[in-house]
């Protein structure tokens, strides 16, 4: 329990999978891309949420938004991104 926690999304790059202001229960023990899925990655000061895969091929992560107005991102070096942790559930108040 104490790996787990929720976080509340900001704006619309992964609409209409998730919506501003929905809540992602996170498991922080998860720390790099292991598999495709929803992540938490900390860039600077900020935490962003997308859905990432690895490129079998060139191990490169591929880092996306649902919403197709926002673009998609290659990291080529790993070690430049740090994984928070993997979403594993969303919450959604209705009304």
């Amino acid at each position: 329990e104490e790996e787990l926690a929720v976080i509340r999304v900001s704006g619309d790059s992964m609409e209409p999978t998730l919506a501003n202001a929905d809540q992602v229960l996170i498991d922080r023990t998860v720390n790099k891309v292991g598999r495709d899925g929803i992540y938490i990655l900390a860039l600077d000061e900020d935490l962003l949420v997308k859905r990432c895969q690895v490129d079998l091929q060139t191990r490169h992560i591929i880092v996306k938004s649902d919403n197709p107005e926002y673009q998609t991102m290659v990291v080529t070096d790993a070690e430049k991104i740090r994984v928070v942790g993997r979403v594993i559930w969303i919450g959604r108040a209705l009304g």
